[in-house]
């Protein structure tokens, strides 16, 4: 196993990580690996994408040996994880075991808007001068709810020398019974030199050079207070994407330019309480999130959504969640798979 610190503008946060994780790991047969320069996604992946400028912690198996033998296996999550997803299974299967525990209230995740749930795309909208930061360590971005009807993305990573990006999302009608709720979803990014998305890895090199636009209709079907199904039907415009599965034994590449392709999202949630959700997601082609406007990939995701604190009197802790989760990204025009775990934090006020 390694593990890598990313470092960055939070030096401090990641040095002291670095600390901690130097203790843990001696005797395990762990390794620690030097920091690289971040790519482009606003959450954390495997071997290394996540936002520009991230402190974060990474840690990637071996797929099978080392990082450039083998390739990824997205049915193989058991043996890979074997053993350190201890905790996260255990928040998992909590609300089943202690239902009145995660019985929901006032301001509960169950009523309130998730906008990409481990990377679904839903059809909700903040409510009018409603936030969301989110923050994988870093500048991370922010949510806005303009309207009751119009939330958009303020993209703090852009204002301190990032990639510049705009997300808007609109809500066309709320569904009741047996009708689902709809919003249309646009959102473009600029890059206006080649970026390498995934550092750190070389049985995969993913780049991306100038502009990025995706349309989408987001569609939620409630049929409970705690179940939500989401379906997002869209299209893509890339103006330049590079992939290749590098020092592999049979090398596969290919260049797209100027191409447009159709994208699909499912994903379902179980709102199990006030402080506790859980989220899959099955993608083909761009997401929100993770490995973040990438065209030609296909994304299985499943993870939770959890908000200790929100008893807390203090409204700093009040609205802390932290999204955790698995991620698998393959590329099958290269016949290659990354799969690990990742995480972020947000607040969501008021």
């Amino acid at each position: 196993m390694f593990i890598l610190i990313q470092e960055n503008i939070l030096s401090p946060v990641a040095e002291e990580l670095y600390d901690h994780l130097s203790q843990l790991v001696t005797g395990t047969g762990a390794e620690l690996l030097p920091s690289a320069e971040s790519a482009l996604t606003k959450g954390v992946g495997f071997p290394s994408f996540c936002s520009g400028s991230a402190s974060m912690v990474l840690i990637r198996d071996h797929i099978p040996g080392d990082c450039t033998e083998g390739r990824g296996d997205m049915t193989d999550l058991s043996s890979r994880f074997s053993g350190r997803p201890l905790p996260l299974l255990l928040m998992l299967i909590l609300p089943l075991f202690f239902p009145s525990f995660c019985r929901a209230s006032s301001g509960s995740m169950q009523e309130r808007a998730m906008l990409h749930p481990m990377d679904a795309f839903t059809a909700s909208t903040l409510g009018r001068n409603e936030w969301v930061f989110n923050f994988p360590l870093s500048p991370g971005w922010i949510m806005w709810g303009v309207t009751d009807k119009l939330t958009v993305e303020l993209d703090a990573e852009c204002w301190l020398g990032g990639v510049p990006s705009f997300n808007a999302r609109y809500r066309i009608f709320d569904g009741g019974g047996c009708l689902p709720s709809a919003a249309f979803e646009s959102m473009y990014q600029y890059l206006p030199d080649t970026v390498s998305l995934i550092e750190n890895c070389e049985f995969l090199t993913v780049r991306r050079t100038g502009s990025s636009w995706y349309n989408r209709l987001n569609m939620s079907w409630r049929p409970s207070r705690s179940i939500a199904f989401h379906l997002s039907p869209g299209i893509t415009w890339s103006e330049t994407v590079e992939i290749d599965n590098g020092n592999s034994d049979i090398f596969l590449s290919y260049t797209d330019e100027n191409v447009i392709e159709p994208d699909f999202s499912a994903g379902v949630s179980w709102l199990a309480g006030d402080w506790f959700s859980l989220h899959g997601s099955y993608s083909h082609g761009v997401t929100f999130v993770y490995l973040d406007n990438v065209p030609g990939k296909r994304q299985l995701a499943c993870g939770t959504r959890v908000e200790p604190f929100h008893r807390s009197s203090s409204w700093f802790l009040r609205r802390l969640g932290a999204e955790l989760g698995v991620v698998s990204i393959s590329f099958p025009r290269v016949e290659q798979t990354l799969t690990g775990p990742v995480f972020y934090l947000y607040w969501q006020y008021p």
